[in-house]
């Protein structure tokens, strides 16, 4: 019996046992070897690098990609806590995303929008003219989540406004 055929054997008999056996790293070290091969989604985009809101994306063929955030604005006073944000999230997924609109639309590999997230956390502001090519329905969620901060006074949302001229 070749022994990668021996150890996938013995990791599944000793699956239900998980991590008192060493279950889990035993797999880790079939992956590192490559006698198991991982599987990614295709549609998921590794992100090389974020600068002020434009992303350096690696498709899964190696090529490279700029891509600015659409839709949003974000000010100088909010951009390095919106940075800071998006690298909390990338972190979480393994630095992968979905590529949804070419012209910046950016979501999770569970589908929420990073735009979405920055929105609902008052760190940016809808930029209603780069958002006429994105479906209507990308639109309302977009809304929605502005809306919601708006409501609750987060971070944009929660400084004082300029007075109106009289």
């Amino acid at each position: 019996m070749k022994p990668h055929y021996f150890m996938l054997c013995a990791t599944l008999l000793l699956a239900p046992l998980g991590l008192k056996l060493g279950t889990l790293p035993t797999l880790h070290g079939m992956v590192q070897l490559g006698w198991l091969q991982v599987s990614e989604p295709q549609d998921l985009y590794r992100v090389a690098s974020i600068q002020q809101g434009v992303f350096l994306l690696q498709a899964p063929d190696r090529s490279f990609k700029q891509v600015r955030l659409a839709g949003l604005t974000i000010g100088d006073r909010w951009q390095g806590q919106a940075d800071g944000v998006v690298l909390m999230l990338l972190n979480a997924t393994g630095v992968r995303v979905r590529l949804i609109h070419e012209r910046g639309l950016i979501a999770l590999p569970n589908g929420t929008l990073l735009q979405e997230v920055l929105l609902a956390d008052g760190l940016a502001k809808l930029d209603a003219k780069s958002l006429a090519s994105f479906p209507q329905s990308i639109r309302d969620r977009l809304q929605k989540a502005q809306t919601a901060a708006r409501a609750q006074h987060k971070n944009i949302w929660a400084e004082p406004q300029a007075a109106p001229a009289h």
